[in-house]
C-alpha cells in the first residue's frame, strides 16, 4: 500500500471530465448538427430554448426587482418548462409531442401572465401565436389551442373588470371598463 489515497470524489470528477470531452467531441457535434439539419421542429425547439430562456430570465429579474414576486416565479417556471421541453426533444425523437406540449404550456403561461401582471402582459400573445403556428403539426389543433387560451384570457380579464365596476363607487369606473 504505497502511494497516495485518492479522495472519494476523484473517480466522479474523472467521469465528469470524460463526459465533457465526449460532449465536445467533433463526432458528437457532427451528429448534433445532422439532427438539427434533418429535423426542422427540433431546430425550432432548440432555437426557442436558446433565445427565450435567457430573455425570460432577465424579465424574471426585472419583475423581482419591481416587487412582483409571483410574476418572477411564473417567469422562472416558464424558463424551467422551456428547458425541460428542449431536453426532452433532444432525448426523445418525438418532436411532434414536444411541440404540442410546448404550445399548450406557452399558451397557459400567457394566460397566467395576464392574470398575474394585468393586461400589460398582452405582448405575450405574439410568442403564443408563433409557438402554436410552428410547433403544432396540424393548423386546426393550433387554432383550437389559441382560441381556447385567448377566450380564457379575455374571460378572466372581463371578470376582473366587471368585479371592479360593480364594487366601485368611482365616477371613472365606466371609463376603466371601456379601456378593456
Amino acid at each position: 500500500m504505497t502511494g497516495t489515497v485518492e479522495p472519494r470524489h476523484a473517480k466522479t470528477m474523472r467521469a465528469v471530465r470524460h463526459k465533457m470531452k465526449q460532449l465536445f467531441d467533433a463526432q458528437v457535434r457532427g451528429q448534433m448538427r445532422y439532427r438539427l439539419k434533418k429535423d426542422f421542429r427540433l431546430s425550432l425547439i432548440t432555437l426557442m430554448g436558446i433565445c427565450a430562456a435567457p430573455s425570460i430570465v432577465v424579465m424574471a429579474w426585472v419583475r423581482y426587482a419591481e416587487g412582483s414576486n409571483l410574476g418572477a416565479i411564473l417567469d422562472l417556471g416558464i424558463v424551467l418548462f422551456i428547458i425541460a421541453v428542449v431536453v426532452q426533444a433532444w432525448r426523445s425523437e418525438d418532436t411532434r409531442l414536444c411541440g404540442l406540449v410546448t404550445s399548450v404550456g406557452i399558451c397557459s403561461g400567457t394566460v397566467a401572465a395576464v392574470m398575474i401582471n394585468g393586461l400589460g402582459s398582452l405582448l405575450w400573445l405574439y410568442p403564443c401565436f408563433m409557438v402554436s403556428f410552428f410547433f403544432v403539426s396540424r393548423p386546426s389543433i393550433a387554432f383550437l389551442i389559441l382560441v381556447s387560451r385567448i377566450w380564457s384570457k379575455y374571460w378572466c380579464a372581463s371578470v376582473r373588470y366587471t368585479r371592479y365596476f360593480l364594487h366601485s363607487e368611482s365616477i371613472f369606473s365606466m371609463s376603466e371598463l371601456t379601456k378593456f
